[in-house]
């Protein structure tokens, strides 16, 4: 079975974690503060805090910002559900949005939400696609980027904060682990004064920070290898498949690739599996479900949850299982 997500490790990924179990320094140290000054370079921003998971990391930038009881913070519901974990673990109110046409939400589904207690968005980057939303900062709202599924995207910071997620199936893995990066050193110096006090996001080992240093040396082919499985996908597979992914290509790192099918998806996920290859659903449920809200106020979002299959891809990924996953689409198709 082809999988439908797992990261890429090395032999020199191996090698570094090997060399700092002989170090007996797997605490969270040197190398994690190394691995925080890498991740800043690599993103922008003034200053980054290692964390235990994305989830922490997104708890830790609304302490830092001040969100809590009274507030409400903006979110697509089409998303995972630890963001709205989050938010509710900070006392905050979590207010659902539509997306738009490309998984993404939009301004305009966004504005459609502001309130008198808005305090803040998260501007979530699904399956890699940049969600085009600095345009917000007209607004005076705080503006958290969510970078879990999109690191890599060639344009900086334009929120408040920003959170990542190093899980083992994210654009690269520390095994666990997430960081949560700010554009302003005095929200920066308020993080790390809540870390410190309260430990809020947890720490990220020496251990877990070198396998992440390993994969962020090697980080551009990663994303040059899932760019060239893209383009084999849309020269092989049916257009009217690829059509949607196709027109927002020129933002995406290709984080995930997904298909619109129509069908039923326990149908379609099994004749994939019967072809030896794993897909799934763009997100597992709709945030807005969750809380009793009806489908009519976020048409968009179900629309893409009917009708999207993600398919494999990722850096591990040999020719062969790319010639293979093709061959199945156009089996299924």
């Amino acid at each position: 079975m082809i999988e439908h997500s797992r990261p890429w490790i090395t032999d020199a990924d191996r090698a570094a974690v090997d060399h700092q179990l002989i170090s007996g320094m797997i605490a969270s140290l040197e190398k994690t503060r190394q691995f925080e000054r890498a991740l800043n370079d690599r993103i922008g921003a003034s200053g980054s805090i290692a964390t235990t998971s994305g989830t922490a990391a997104l708890v830790l930038c609304l302490k830092a910002l001040s969100i809590g009881p009274g507030d409400e913070v903006i979110l697509p519901t089409y998303v995972c559900r630890n963001v709205m974990q989050a938010i509710v673990t900070t006392g905050a109110k979590p207010v659902l949005c539509d997306t738009g046409d490309f998984w993404n939400a939009t301004e305009r589904t966004i504005t459609d939400r502001f309130s008198s207690r808005t305090k803040a968005i998260v501007a979530v980057n699904i399956f890699g696609i940049s969600a085009e939303l600095a345009g917000l900062r007209e607004h005076p709202y705080l503006i958290i980027e969510d970078h879990c599924q999109s690191l890599g995207l060639p344009k900086p910071m334009f929120g408040a904060a920003a959170f990542y997620s190093f899980h083992a199936i994210k654009c690269l893995t520390s095994g666990e682990g997430g960081a949560a990066a700010f554009s302003d050193r005095a929200i920066l110096s308020r993080a790390s004064e809540l870390k410190d006090a309260h430990n809020p996001a947890g720490a990220m080992s020496d251990l877990q920070a070198v396998l992440g240093l390993s994969q962020l040396s090697r980080y551009d082919r990663m994303l040059a290898r899932r760019r060239e499985i893209a383009e084999r996908y849309f020269a092989e597979l049916p257009a009217r498949m690829t059509s949607k992914i196709a027109e927002v290509a020129s933002h995406s790192i290709f984080f995930r690739f997904p298909l619109c099918m129509g069908g039923d998806f326990d149908s379609i996920q099994s004749r994939f599996g019967d072809r030896g290859v794993a897909v799934r659903r763009g997100v597992d449920q709709l945030l807005h479900r969750l809380v009793g809200q009806s489908d009519s106020d976020f048409p968009s979002a179900v629309a893409l949850f009917n009708c999207t299959v993600s398919i494999p891809i990722y850096p591990a990924m040999s020719d062969d299982e790319v010639d293979k996953v093709i061959e199945a689409v156009k089996a299924v198709a």
